[in-house]
């Protein structure tokens, strides 16, 4: 066969992603189980997989809803802080913390997002 090295490449990595989203069905045509045991401890290993994907999704969901409601803005509530000296101002940013240029966080004082979306202001 006389191929590239690039065309050798971008076969090898096609085939990389075929073999990367193998299903549960591909893999019991790949490896054919012995026993309705095996069948059973594979379908196992699927649904423990699932439930764990489920788990973390909802584990996410519920860090977001955790936060308490709060009457003033970010913003206001980020000044009162910084001015009684609660919090230490955080150097600026010399980039842009995300796609938009018209957002501006006024926590790491960059444009990027909202301070009202600003995730590691909330944690704080």
């Amino acid at each position: 066969m006389n191929e590239t090295l690039k065309q050798y490449l971008a076969r090898f990595n096609v085939a990389i992603i075929q073999v990367n989203d193998l299903d549960q069905k591909d893999s019991l045509a790949l490896s054919r189980p012995t026993s309705m045991t095996e069948i059973q401890a594979r379908a196992e290993k699927h649904v423990e997989a699932e439930e764990d994907k489920e788990d973390r999704i909802s584990q996410r969901e519920v860090c977001v809803e955790k936060y308490t409601s709060l009457k003033a803005t970010r913003a206001q509530i980020l000044k009162e802080v910084y001015h009684l000296h609660l919090l230490n101002i955080p150097p600026p940013i010399e980039r842009q913390l995300g796609l938009s240029r018209e957002e501006w966080c006024e926590f790491h004082q960059t444009h990027g997002h909202m301070i009202e979306e600003c995730r590691l202001l909330r944690v704080k």
